[in-house]
Formats: structure tokens, sequence, C-alpha cells
């Protein structure tokens, strides 16, 4: 009479399982890779359906899932990200009196954005940034690439003096 233990029945039968699951595997190939997909495309609308058979407008579509020659490098993108910020003590009239603060990137860098703070807001005075921009060229009015402004606004009756910063991101950008 042949006894089997437990554990070896349970063993047994899960090394005939992975054997068989590895012998289907390989013999279906290797995916759906290989497969022809068919589908339809509506002639108006350009809605899909993947595996129907094609009916009055729509128009059949395959294609398979293989997988094309290796495309060309691309640029190398973005690389010396910093964000550069440069704090200006300022004094600005009541009503409407500006103060500006231009930055410029380091050499071969290009601006990619900029912003504004201040410690004034959270202690309710009425100085708030009113530009925040690429500055502008005065003579082409075309914006510069290397260089970012913030423009402060006083919109209190009264004249302010506090400390005002400006932050610009820079990196190098491939052509």
């Amino acid at each position: 009479m042949l006894v089997l233990k437990k554990t070896t029945l349970i063993g047994s039968l899960l090394a005939i399982m992975l054997i068989g699951g590895a012998t289907l595997a390989l013999a279906h190939g290797p995916g759906p890779f290989n497969e022809i997909i068919h589908a339809c495309v509506q002639d108006t609308g350009g809605n899909i359906k993947v595996g129907e058979d094609c009916k009055n407008n729509w128009s059949p579509l395959d294609w398979n899932g293989g997988i094309g020659p290796k495309g060309d490098i691309g640029p190398a993108g973005l690389s010396g990200h910093e964000v550069i910020r440069v704090n200006e003590d300022a004094t600005l009239a009541a009503n409407g009196g500006f103060f500006f603060i231009t930055i410029t990137c380091p050499d071969g860098k290009k601006i990619l954005g900029g912003g504004a703070g201040n410690s004034a807001w959270t202690n309710g005075f009425g100085v708030i940034p009113v530009l925040s921009m690429p500055s502008p060229n005065t003579s082409t009015w075309n914006t510069s690439e290397t260089t970012w402004t913030v423009g402060f606004s006083n919109i209190d009756s009264v004249p302010h003096t506090l400390n005002l910063a400006a932050y610009a991101i820079c990196a190098t950008v491939a052509p």
C-alpha cells in the first residue's frame, strides 16, 4: 500500500502545475505582442471597438503589438535646476508706490519661472505683488529668456518700509 504524506502530495501537485503552466506559456509564444489585434473604427465619431466584426458605418482596423525599431536619442532636457532668491529692503510710497526686483540667471541658464514673497502679508501691510513675469525689454517689449521681474505695489494709505523677496527658477535647457 502506497502512503503519501500530505506535504509530499501538495508539493508534487504544485510542481505539476508549475511545469504545466510553463509548458503552456512556451507553446503559446512570447505573449500578445505577436498577435494581430482586430478592431473596428466608426466612420463618423471615431469610436473604436476591439475584437468585433465590423458592421455598417464601421471600418476594419488591424494592428499588432510588435516592438518597432529603436528611435534616435532625444535631447538632454533640463539640467542644473536652481532657485535664486533675492531679498531687498524697500520703501514704497502710499497709495500705489511701486518697487521692482529683477533677477538674472547665471550664464548659460534660462528662466523657467519665478515668484514673490514678503513677511508683510502676514503683518497686515498693504504691499502686494502685482507683476511676476519674464523681464520685458523696454525697447522691443519682448520678454527675456534669462531674467525675471517681480513688481510690488503699496495699496495702503501710508508708506511702508519692508524687506521684499523675489524668486527665479533657472536651468540649463537643451537646444
